[in-house]
């Protein structure tokens, strides 16, 4: 019943920058001062922010307040690219996003300890570092923590010798699994496969989940349905990462092998069409396990033949635009879509 989930709602404690607010646009009747994070917006979110926006119009003690949505919104429009009026991201800003999940793609290619990028990483790790809070981080420093991003930030802060931020995930543990938000219902693969992750390298108890995870894995192979990346390519390859060397082989041989049967004649990987992007998952979780010495000798072909289609100079290396994340809509964080395919001609070219 909608009243009585109003009902309940309205004896909630509504804080700014967090998920329920996200959604303000949703169910939100009374526009008030307070739901205003720092950066302006109504819990980083456009559509709530404009929401929010249209209720505060002829709200004389408001004024000041939705100045600071206007220009939000302003900004946000900006952050597109895209120029076109009316045109904003899904979610903005989320820059500890794009900074944790760049960390942990340079991790996994390989790169993160690579001199020719040593003096920017370790800017960027000791920022990351200085943002991590007892609960984890979020998609930006004004924003609820969340277990994906925080799950990517303790597997880069391991890597690196600083496993003390572990107790963090904790707060996204559900049974066996975990989740991208604390309370959340659902468990998500890819946040647990990075929080197996982050939980190996740092020397944590991750067999539980673990085996949870083996337990998602489909008939053919494939990790599927994640929450948060619509690409079963994404989802595999994560749990492969994961799993590499802690799993039955069998179970890993399966993912490998259904990796490969999705390969496209061309080399590249993407559904339905080739996508650089997905192209990059595949490649660097072969990588990775390459790395490891859990690749079989038969996946090497499939591996060359994805990098040779990734660095072929004829392939427009920006000019696709599918969006894979998916939040209140599918979404392309460009940025990172960028890096993913960068690292993975890295990781080949110094392979």
């Amino acid at each position: 019943d909608l009243n009585a989930r109003q009902a309940l709602l309205a004896r909630i404690q509504i804080r700014a920058g967090t998920t329920i607010v996200h959604s303000w646009e949703a169910w939100g009747k009374e526009p008030q001062a307070e739901l205003l994070d720092e950066t302006g917006s109504v819990g980083h979110s456009p559509a709530a922010t404009a929401a929010w926006l249209r209720a505060a119009q002829g709200h004389a003690s408001l004024c000041e307040a939705r100045a600071r949505a206007q220009r939000y919104l302003e900004r946000a429009a900006l952050a597109t690219g895209d120029g076109a009026v009316g045109v904003m991201p899904t979610a903005w800003p989320i820059d500890r996003f794009e900074q944790s999940f760049s960390l942990y793609v340079l991790l996994i290619a390989g790169l993160l300890d690579h001199p020719a990028l040593a003096d920017v990483v370790a800017q960027q790790v000791q920022s990351l570092e200085r943002a991590m809070r007892p609960n984890g981080i979020g998609y930006s420093d004004y924003f609820a923590p969340d277990g994906d991003d925080t799950a990517a930030a303790c597997a880069v802060l391991a890597s690196r010798g600083q496993p003390g931020y572990l107790s963090a995930l904790d707060h996204f543990a559900v049974g066996d699994y975990f989740c991208a938000w604390q309370g959340e219902l659902q468990a998500a693969t890819s946040v647990t496969s990075h929080a197996i992750h982050a939980l190996r390298l740092a020397g944590g108890e991750f067999e539980r989940a673990a085996e949870a995870l083996l337990k998602q894995q489909c008939e053919n192979g494939r990790w599927v349905g994640d929450k948060w990346n619509r690409s079963w390519v994404y989802t595999t390859s994560q749990a492969l990462i994961a799993l590499s060397g802690h799993a039955p082989e069998a179970r890993i041989q399966s993912a490998i092998d259904a990796l490969l049967k999705g390969q496209h004649d061309c080399g590249a990987w993407g559904d339905p069409a080739p996508s650089g992007e997905e192209t990059a998952y595949a490649t660097l979780a072969l990588r990775s396990l390459q790395r490891d010495g859990t690749l079989p000798a038969y996946a090497n072909e499939a591996l060359q033949r994805g990098e040779r289609w990734l660095a072929d100079p004829q392939r427009a290396f920006d000019g696709e635009d599918v969006a894979y994340w998916l939040a209140k809509e599918p979404y392309r964080p460009r940025r990172l879509a960028r890096l993913w395919e960068l690292a993975a001609l890295a990781a080949a070219h110094l392979g």
